[in-house]
């Protein structure tokens, strides 16, 4: 599999949540850049980094560093609606909105990949490993859950 530096740069800035660096860019006006990242005024934002000089992937590299983190916690909102006593993954709206926005995010994950395997591995890997790993943690109160174990309330 061959990884190009964005794709290392994405999978670095998804494990550790480090702000990417500036250069050049003076603080009054990084901030401005911020807040039309934030707005989704992506071109806008980019056209101030390049007349300043800046990194040309900073605008990828901000969103990525603002992202670290979302599978995991949608994993532990979802994991929260979960607990509640007759509670269960199909019957709740709440619970699938969750699943299907961190699908969406997962599917995001895919793109930087050409290869369908990779592609496949890159979505399972956001959304197995960081999501459900979360949302699916042990829960003893709902019998709805793989891991109930009525043994527990017998005690």
């Amino acid at each position: 599999m061959k990884v190009t530096r964005r794709q290392l740069r994405q999978i670095i800035l998804q494990e550790v949540r480090i702000k990417p660096s500036v250069t050049g860019i003076p603080p009054e006006h990084l901030d401005k850049i911020h807040g039309l990242i934030d707005s989704g005024e992506l071109e806008q934002a980019q056209s101030f980094i390049d007349a300043f000089g800046g990194d040309p992937d900073y605008v990828d590299d901000y969103i990525a560093y603002g992202e670290v983190g979302d599978l995991e916690k949608l994993g532990n909102e979802a994991a929260g609606i979960l607990s509640k006593p007759g509670v269960s993954p199909w019957s709740s709206p709440e619970a699938q909105d969750f699943d299907d926005r961190a699908r969406a995010i997962s599917r995001k994950a895919m793109d930087d990949f050409e290869d369908q395997d990779d592609r496949l591995e890159a979505f399972y890997g956001a959304y197995y490993d960081r999501y459900a790993k979360n949302r699916n943690k042990v829960n003893l109160n709902n019998p709805f859950h793989a891991s109930y174990d009525p043994k527990v309330f017998l005690d």
